[in-house]
């Protein structure tokens, strides 16, 4: 059996349902399978906004401090509709980003790893989370 591909596509506001929705959302993607919309893809980022647009891999970056006294920020592009359905959560190595309907599991940079959670917020289109190292795994 053949696997089944998977075409990641704009978000569009409600589910696509119906012919009509479907024929619409199909002018975003081509022959190929590739998007061409005009608006970024949910979750992935926008190259014109610092964030590949290709990998859609999230930067991280020190804000402030060294060693166990430090921050560390992770930011993604996240264009959500309503802010109170971001939800966020942490699984070993990685961490768990779900809004609007979408949830997207991102394996954690090494730095992260040894981090603890701080606190997240959105600015504009874009989710910021900070983390501490946890002393009790961070090199001495």
């Amino acid at each position: 059996m053949a696997p089944t591909p998977v075409v990641v596509v704009g978000h569009t506001g409600p589910e696509p349902v119906g012919l009509s929705s479907l024929s619409a959302l199909s002018y975003d993607v081509d022959a190929s399978g590739e998007w061409v919309g005009t608006e970024p893809v949910p979750m992935l980022g926008s190259a014109a906004e610092g964030v590949p647009a290709v990998t859609g891999e999230p930067m991280v970056g020190l804000e402030s401090g060294t060693g166990v006294h430090s921050v560390y920020t992770l930011r993604m592009h996240l264009p959500v509709v309503d802010s109170s359905t971001l939800r966020l959560g942490r699984v070993e190595d990685d961490l768990i980003v779900g809004a609007d309907g979408t949830r997207r599991r991102l394996r954690l940079a090494p730095v992260l790893r040894r981090c603890t959670v701080d606190g997240a917020e959105l600015d504009g289109d874009h989710l910021i989370v900070r983390f501490r190292p946890d002393p009790q795994v961070w090199p001495q």
